[in-house]
């Protein structure tokens, strides 16, 4: 095993566990319905019957192709650029466009051929282009996939064509459905902000047909409301009375809830957008005659215990940078800097021009400000061709990453050069305990009545987000700094933690790899973190780490998680793709149906036999403390199980974002998938999962072991 970290502070951070795993079999287990469709027939059956689907009001499915090998002495780019430049040109031909430029197509490579699969009032009976394009050898999957899409994209449209003139274009635009304004009133820009979905099918190798949903946010002038119809609001991108200035960032600009309760229409929420895709999608395959299932979840466990911190006071001084862009009074400035050192009982406030080096026997907090276009502060420098300097914004630090490795260092704001600086340099800064807290600047209400000037003032942070600044900066402590845990009631072990990050990078035009592997060590109760690596290509992490060879491990995919027991040479790993169940409401009752009869709005109900939301909305496990309501939920499916842990608080009216159902598989080194929850390192994983734990009240929805993983990737 690796060394352990050399630390200055010889304190340990104490958690709280219980004495046994507290696991039973799920008194509460309803039928839940899901996104997941799995097919009893061949692919090539399946392809066969959707081909054979009738056109709708005329409009129908036709294909496009052409051969073009790739010339030496032209680029990749290049090539794919002028692919798609021949395929709009025929595909104008062929539907008589003048503006071929907003095409919107499916479509597919083999080779030298290149498939078009778009939408057309005169499409040719399948029996003329089937057979040749399978002949080519494309793929089968995603033929089918695509050709199901659109069908569904048609059912969307006819039901808008009752009320608009859509012209051949529309039907081979961009689709965003379930389209609301965020306010029935423009801003003081005469603007609008629009939130609205857009839908991608996925069919695949083992049979299953799942779709998923994307948040959209636009920013769009007046009469911008889009096309309401009794399948709800359309927005079509080649609209002329749709005039959408720009997409903004969803997570940031986006107001379009999850779920929605009680006097809220049911209607304006994501989740009533999953059940009415679910439900057409059910109508197309039963039209074709396809056998399939609609995939359930159904609990068989469930674990009522957390761990537990508690307290999260810091054992080291903590410094607070000034890294605020001084556009306020002052004054106001130093009062703001000064009741957050007293809030967080901070050593001192420095400047972020006057530090030089980092401790590593202090804790930091960044305050940054927030930029008003993504609420991020990354931001690079540069200098436009009139020589003005201007920021640019980003969105993600490994965006930041990016431009650094460019040679953009220096250009990149404070925060980010020390957020990449740990990449970048990991061996000698993964031990800087660094928090960042962005801080938005809001206007005065009243004039300063010695300048008349209305001055920005500093917006005083939420005593929930002081919460988690608070247990964001013990955690980091506790990983980075004093790299021992004491309290866990669970048998001695080693074993070693995997996260991994592929993000885009834009100058290589791929995905990028960095692997964290942190060995860990439980003895006598005492869990010390031992010095961590990281690995930036994947045969080196295959190669030299045990349990993650391709006999073990056959996809590493962005974000997973992996636990190595190297007692009992098992691995285990827990993910999320849009092949694991996503839970969208009760498989014995319609919430579309339910909300239609009660004037739009859906009921707010718990029991098993009644919700329409199950495992979302359930009943208060006895013994639990008051608006506590965290229960994690198992789906035990032998070599596999489905995890799905509950908020802690119940939601209101309404509920922001979806909890995602995460998948648990194991293997031995061998490559043999064995029994998950028979595993002591799922004992471990489960029992490690946190309440109350950086999402102040809020589940954080991970072991404290995927925690201590992925703080090594993310500062």
């Amino acid at each position: 095993m690796s060394e352990t970290m050399e630390l200055n502070q010889p304190r340990n951070a104490v958690i709280t566990m219980s004495s046994e795993w507290d696991i039973h079999p799920s008194p509460y287990a309803p039928l839940a319905r899901t996104q997941l469709f799995d097919i009893a027939e061949q692919v090539e059956s399946v392809l066969e019957k959707v081909l054979k689907l009738p056109s709708s009001d005329g409009w129908g499915i036709d294909v496009a192709y052409i051969r073009k090998p790739k010339p030496l002495e032209i680029s990749y780019d290049e090539y794919i650029s002028g692919v798609h430049r021949d395929i709009k040109k025929l595909l104008s031909e062929k539907l008589h466009l003048d503006t071929p430029k907003k095409l919107r197509y499916h479509s597919f490579s083999l080779k030298d051929y290149h498939l078009a699969l778009f939408l057309t009032p005169n499409p040719r009976p399948y029996s003329q282009w089937a057979t040749e394009i399978i002949k080519l050898g494309f793929d089968h999957y995603r033929i089918a996939q695509e050709v199901i899409a659109l069908h569904l994209k048609l059912i969307l449209l006819k039901n808008a064509a009752q009320y608009f003139s859509l012209s051949p274009i529309s039907y081979n635009s961009d689709l965003y459905f379930s389209a609301s304004l965020q306010n029935d009133k423009p801003n003081k820009n005469n603007e609008y902000y629009i939130d609205a979905l857009k839908f991608s099918i996925f069919y695949s190798k083992y049979n299953d047909l799942t779709f998923e949903l994307k948040a959209v946010c636009f920013r769009a002038q007046p009469e911008a409301s889009g096309i309401n119809t009794d399948l709800g609001r359309l927005l079509i991108n080649d609209n002329k009375n749709i005039d959408l200035i720009e997409t903004v960032n969803a997570k940031q600009f986006g107001n379009l809830p999850y779920m929605r309760f009680a006097n809220k229409p049911y209607s304006g929420c994501q989740n009533h957008a999953e059940n009415l895709i679910q439900k057409l999608i059910t109508e197309i395959l039963a039209s074709a005659n396809i056998a399939f299932t609609p995939r359930i979840f159904q609990a068989s466990h469930r674990q009522l215990k957390f761990l537990e911190t508690p307290h999260t006071a810091l054992h080291r001084p903590l410094i607070i940078i000034d890294n605020l862009k001084n556009d306020e009074d002052e004054k106001a400035h130093q009062n703001y800097l000064h009741y957050l050192q007293q809030e967080l009982n901070a050593e001192s406030v420095v400047n972020a021009q006057d530090i030089k080096h980092l401790d590593n026997d202090k804790n930091y907090l960044v305050l940054n400000s927030s930029q008003k276009k993504n609420g991020s502060s990354i931001t690079l420098e540069i200098m436009d061709d009139d020589g003005e300097v201007r920021n640019n914004s980003f969105n993600t630090t490994w965006q930041a990453l990016d431009l650094a490795k460019q040679g953009k260092h220096e250009q990149l704001d404070y925060y980010s050069k020390l957020k990449v600086n740990l990449i970048l340099d990991f061996n000698k800064n993964y031990q800087h305990v660094i928090q960042g807290c962005n801080v938005d600047s809001i206007l005065r209400s009243q004039k300063d009545p010695e300048t008349g000037i209305t001055r920005k003032i500093l917006k005083k942070i939420e005593p929930s987000k002081l919460a988690m600044l608070r247990s964001e900066l013990w955690l980091k402590e506790v990983i980075r700094g004093l790299g021992k845990i004491s309290g866990l009631q669970i048998a001695d072990g080693y074993f070693t933690l995997v996260a991994i990050r592929c993000p885009w990078e834009k100058r290589r035009k791929q995905k990028a790899f960095y692997a964290a592997v942190t060995p860990i060590e439980i003895k006598n109760g005492t869990l010390t973190i031992q010095m961590p690596k990281l690995y930036e290509r994947e045969q080196e992490l295959r190669h030299t780490v045990s349990g993650m060879t391709q006999a073990c491990i056959e996809q590493i995919r962005d974000n997973d998680f992996f636990l190595i027991d190297h007692q009992r040479n098992v691995v285990l790993w827990r993910y999320n793709t849009s092949r694991v169940p996503r839970l969208i409401g009760a498989a014995d009752r319609c919430s579309l149906q339910a909300a239609e009869f009660n004037n739009g709005v859906l009921n707010k109900r718990g029991a098993a036999d009644e919700t329409y939301f199950p495992y979302y909305l359930t009943p208060k496990p006895k013994g639990h403390r008051p608006n506590q309501y965290q229960q994690l939920f198992i789906e035990d499916n032998g070599y596999s199980a489905n995890l799905f842990c509950t908020r802690s608080n119940q939601p209101n009216r309404s509920m922001d974002k979806a909890i995602l159902v995460y998948n648990l598989m194991a293997k031995d080194f061998e490559g043999h998938s064995i029994e998950v929850m028979a595993e002591p390192a799922t004992e471990l994983l489960l029992r490690t999962f946190t309440y109350d734990l950086v999402r102040h009240h809020e589940v954080s929805q991970s072991s404290l072991l995927e925690k201590i993983a992925r703080m090594m990737l993310h500062n």
